[in-house]
């Protein structure tokens, strides 16, 4: 995915792309095991980073910074079909379609 694409306005938040890997992979520094009723190890309601240079910061200021991605697209994805939505929303992306259309919360 085009990190610096623009979709519908809105910028397609680099939460995606670096939320995204550790779900399917179920990487243990990220998510708990597959049996867990919620697997986020770490969760927050802040403000992820969306630009390239945020993520670095934030990477470099904040060590669970991608566990807290992983959270928020487990959770995503959870509440939207499992993991097929992911692949859904990276397909509706590569068509051109808005990320604020097809990802609303």
């Amino acid at each position: 995915m085009n990190r610096s694409r623009r979709t519908g306005g809105a910028r397609a938040g680099l939460r995606l792309p670096v939320g995204r890997p550790p779900r399917p992979s179920d990487d243990s520094r990220y998510l708990l095991p597959r049996t867990a009723a919620d697997r986020c190890r770490v969760t927050s309601g802040e403000r992820l980073p969306e630009t390239l240079d945020a993520w670095l910061s934030a990477a470099g200021a904040d060590e669970q910074i991608y566990a807290k991605a992983a959270c928020r697209v487990s959770r995503w994805a959870d509440r939207h079909g499992g993991p097929q939505a992911v692949l859904d929303l990276i397909d509706s992306l590569n068509r051109g379609e808005p990320f604020t259309a097809t990802v609303s919360d």
